[in-house]
């Protein structure tokens, strides 16, 4: 990131590879073309500028979800935004990415000692429920009587 111009009114204009991020003082934009990789630049500005705010994104909702992109590769800093949908959305990745990543490691990758026996007792105790289930489905059938 190379500084591009600074206008009169003291925008700074950075450029990264052919993206340009403007910082006004402020705030940031970002144009909606940026890859992820320059979203998360932006935002890791604004949160090492102001501490860890709540991100404010405005713009559509392909932007936004280009922002919500972008917080999945920022790892150092704790992404909040300003929006609840927002967040709400970002912590659903982050669930789903965390449940990939136990999966993948459970089909072929070697897990620590603790993280396999974390997931035999999830296996013992998904059997064991699923057991009970079935124990009472068939108690709770009732045999047909004939009448005569």
């Amino acid at each position: 990131m190379t500084i591009d111009t600074v206008t009169k009114r003291g925008t700074v204009n950075y450029e990264v590879g052919n993206e340009l991020i403007r910082d006004y003082g402020d705030s940031f934009s970002v144009s909606p073309q940026a890859g992820a990789d320059t979203f998360a630049l932006a935002m890791q500005l604004t949160v090492k500028r102001a501490g860890n705010p709540q991100l404010e994104i405005t713009g559509n909702d392909v932007f936004k979800k280009k922002c919500l992109a972008a917080a999945m590769q920022i790892t150092e800093s704790k992404i909040t935004f300003a929006d609840p949908e927002m967040n709400r959305q970002l912590q659903e990745m982050r669930d789903k990415q965390r449940e990939e990543k136990r999966q993948a490691q459970i089909a072929g990758k070697q897990l620590d000692p603790l993280e396999a026996r974390q997931e035999a007792i999830r296996r013992e105790h998904f059997e064991a429920l699923k057991r009970e289930r079935e124990i009472e489905a068939q108690n709770n059938e009732k045999p047909e009587i004939e009448r005569l």
